[in-house]
């Protein structure tokens, strides 16, 4: 809201947040060992689920914050893995850790938000 955008609850549990209209699944990870290379883990985004775009903000270890948007035609899905259970454990949920998290927030298809 800060930033500008309308935001309300989401409408089941598929998603986090409406924001200005579409559905948003959002996820925050600080920096792992306090490191300043932008190095995150983002999990537990369900490929099935009722998302429309999926925004990731990271803290940096210097406090830095990057903060981007993807829709589902921009989403970068190579740069994830298949998390709990792997490919034939019936879990789509997906995660992005380390080198990949980094490539993700400077990645040439995301939004940038923050």
């Amino acid at each position: 809201k800060q930033l500008g955008y309308s935001v309300s609850p989401s409408k089941d549990s598929s998603y986090d947040r409406i924001v200005d209209g579409v559905n948003t699944e959002i996820k925050f990870s600080a920096a792992t060992n306090r490191n300043t290379n932008f190095e995150f883990i983002f999990n537990h985004i369900g490929k099935g689920k009722e998302w429309e775009e999926v925004i990731f903000c990271g803290v940096n270890g210097d406090l830095e914050i990057r903060m981007v948007r993807f829709n589902r035609d921009t989403f970068p899905y190579d740069l994830f893995r298949t998390q709990q259970g792997g490919k034939n454990g019936g879990n789509d949920d997906l995660m992005c850790a380390g080198k990949q998290a980094k490539a993700l927030l400077f990645h040439e298809n995301a939004e940038v938000l923050y």
